[in-house]
């Protein structure tokens, strides 16, 4: 079961940074760098095992390493996975699920996704006992495959057969890492179709009082609680958002440094560039300085510098007002605190339009970098 915690390497790994990226169009949740997370993570672990993996599957797939980094030999490699017994494929089931892990480390997605559809088919074929112990994990796995290759409802088609499954991993730690990575998972995708509700159902496996058996890892505790106030703003339920933020607190507790004091939650300022305007009115840089307060709400904005139009100084301001913080917790009590600061800046990108035959260059997107 080792290659189930790399999951939690990602989710270490998120959950030490509490920024969000923010985009041309809406606010985003707190997973900006889940894909490259999940290739870091997974890819480690691949690389210190990886050579002891496909040396017990070799002399049974009668197989290259050559093969594997080729789409026809992934292919034949799939062939002679379909015609393994019962009893080998019992044997080496978890080194073919590394071989899928090899893929995505390669950026295969393609291919690990091919890959873990035919282990699933194959794997029907065991008995009963040793369907239950790998199906969880299997479907997890392909779920992250289908999430990263960008087939969402794919990938949560999956993760509900691996919600399903997951408690039949015998090992108990290994079962709650399962589902409670398969939760996280399925929140994110369901964040991103903007289906909130359903997001918050799956994370309360995490965060819910009536399942604490899912909130023994610190880590994946952080990341559910974050997620939750992503979907809870969404839906303009900032008062029970404050929940979870007061949750985090000693979970992740702000930095001494208040200049690197990030938002669990920020918006995108909403201004968007006329055409043919000048590129001097959609380009500045706006820094601030405010308060945030007992329940992480941004009070008492300041602005401290100020390059651009005043349009733009405004349209920052207005959007670092929905941002909310993780609020400061002090002998047992929520206090506020005041000296935090935030730079926004926006710069307007131009490239030529190629319907236009005089060849003028038109306002693309307005680019809005936070930090």
């Amino acid at each position: 079961m080792r290659a189930i915690s790399g999951i939690f390497t990602i989710l270490m790994a998120i959950s030490g940074t509490s920024a969000v990226r923010a985009d041309d169009t809406s606010t985003y949740t707190m997973l900006p760098v889940f894909e490259s997370a999940f290739r870091q993570s997974q890819c480690q672990d691949v690389t210190e095992n990886f050579g002891g993996t496909y040396s017990s599957v070799e002399s049974v797939l009668k197989v290259r390493f050559a093969d594997l980094r080729s789409r026809p030999g992934a292919k034949r490699i799939r062939r002679k996975m379909k015609a393994l017994t019962t009893a080998e494929l019992d044997t080496h089931v978890w080194a073919l699920v590394q071989i899928g892990q090899y893929y995505v480390c390669t950026d295969e997605d393609k291919l690990a996704l091919q890959h873990y559809e035919t282990l699933m088919d194959i794997v029907d074929t065991l008995p009963k006992p040793q369907r239950d112990l790998i199906g969880g994990p299997l479907n997890l796995w392909a779920g992250q495959a289908a999430f990263l290759r960008g087939k969402e409802k794919q990938a949560i088609s999956f993760l509900h057969k691996a919600l399903e499954s997951c408690h039949l991993v015998k090992e108990p730690d290994s079962a709650v890492m399962c589902e409670a990575s398969a939760a996280v998972l399925m929140a994110q995708l369901q964040i991103t179709e903007e289906n909130h509700a359903a997001a918050l159902l799956s994370l309360a496996r995490i965060t819910g009082t009536d399942a604490t058996h899912l909130s023994s890892s610190k880590s994946v505790t952080t990341l559910a609680h974050a997620m939750s106030v992503v979907a809870l703003e969404r839906l303009g339920e900032a008062e029970s958002a404050t929940a979870h933020l007061k949750a985090l607190a000693p979970l992740m507790p702000p930095p001494a440094e208040k200049t690197k004091w990030k938002p669990i939650y920020n918006v995108t300022p909403k201004h968007r560039p006329k055409p043919w305007s000048a590129p001097s009115d959609n380009r500045g840089t706006f820094t601030f300085e405010f308060t945030v307060d007992a329940n992480g709400y941004v009070k008492n904005i300041q602005t401290m510098s100020s390059k651009g139009r005043e349009k733009l100084e405004r349209d920052a301001m207005a959007a670092l007002e929905r941002f909310r913080y993780v609020p400061r917790l002090k002998n047992g009590i929520f206090i506020a605190t005041s000296g935090v600061r935030y730079s926004f800046t926006f710069q307007d990108f131009y490239e030529p339009d190629e319907n236009n035959r005089w060849d003028h260059v038109v306002p693309n997107r307005l680019r809005y970098n936070n930090n």
